[in-house]
């Protein structure tokens, strides 16, 4: 599951060192908006508060969250990651992995907003296996 979510996030963790900012949680954005501690990391970090990082691109705020207490950029490593990433996927309660996608794409799985296409990207990465390479 690890690995077809990296498969996705991150061409099967090759692209973990490039950092994706996300705009809604950039000023004017939604999350932005609505969170005092996404401001927080705004102010403290800029663009490296609002990215997602390492070969799951999991968000800064997201691992601050789960007791990550590093630099954004020390959540590229896979061993710093790996846990995390476990731990996200264990408290969303997702029992199926297009559920787990949904959950990790969305923060989610039981809201109305389905991630269709990533969901099935994750799938089929999945059922390709760990050796298929970049086919996703």
């Amino acid at each position: 599951m690890l690995w077809a979510l990296a498969a996705v996030e991150s061409t099967y963790g090759r692209d973990r060192q490039h950092r994706r900012v996300e705009p809604s949680y950039m000023p004017g954005g939604e999350e932005y908006r609505r969170s005092p501690q996404i401001r927080s990391l705004w102010a403290r970090w800029g663009e490296e508060g609002a990215s997602s990082y390492g070969a799951w691109q999991m968000m800064y705020a997201t691992a601050l969250d789960l007791g990550f207490a590093g630099p954004p950029e020390g959540l590229i490593p896979d061993e710093v990651l790996a846990p995390l990433v476990v731990a996200y996927v264990h408290r969303s309660g997702a029992l199926v992995l297009a559920d787990v996608a949904d959950a990790y794409n969305s923060g989610n799985y039981r809201d109305v907003f389905r991630p269709l296409e990533y969901m099935a990207k994750v799938v089929v990465a999945y059922e390709l296996g760990w050796n298929a390479g970049p086919t996703v």
